[in-house]
C-alpha cells in the first residue's frame, strides 16, 4: 500500500492488491459528505509491497508494520472505549522512520 497524501482534502492511494476494491469504495463514500476527495488506483507493479506515506511537502514516512499496529480488542462490545476510540487501543511494537 502506498499513500500519496496532501494535507488537506485530497487523498490518493496506490493499492497493490486488486482483490479489495469494495473497502476503498466504502472509504470514498464515507469521506465525500465531509468534503474529502478520496481516490485510488491499483498498482501495475506486481511486486509492490510498500508501507509508506509520501506527503506533498517532501516527507516520506516508513511504517514497518503498515497500518496493522493495534493489538486485538473486543470489537463487538459497544461500551468498550477501545472499540470507539483509537487512543484506548493497545499497540503492537513498531517503528516509524521519517525521511525528507
Amino acid at each position: 500500500m502506498y499513500f500519496k497524501t496532501f494535507w488537506g482534502r485530497d487523498q490518493h492511494l496506490i493499492w497493490g492488491n486488486l482483490f479489495f476494491p469494495r473497502p476503498l469504495q466504502k472509504i470514498q463514500e464515507a469521506a465525500a459528505p465531509i468534503g474529502i476527495n478520496f481516490s485510488w488506483e491499483f498498482s501495475k507493479d506486481e511486486g509492490l509491497h510498500a508501507r509508506h506515506i509520501v506527503t506533498d511537502t517532501g516527507w516520506k514516512i516508513l511504517l514497518d508494520r503498515g497500518l496493522d499496529i493495534f493489538q486485538r480488542y473486543e470489537m463487538s462490545d459497544a461500551f468498550s472505549f477501545s472499540n470507539r476510540l483509537q487512543e484506548y487501543r493497545p499497540c503492537k511494537a513498531f517503528e516509524v522512520t521519517y525521511l525528507q
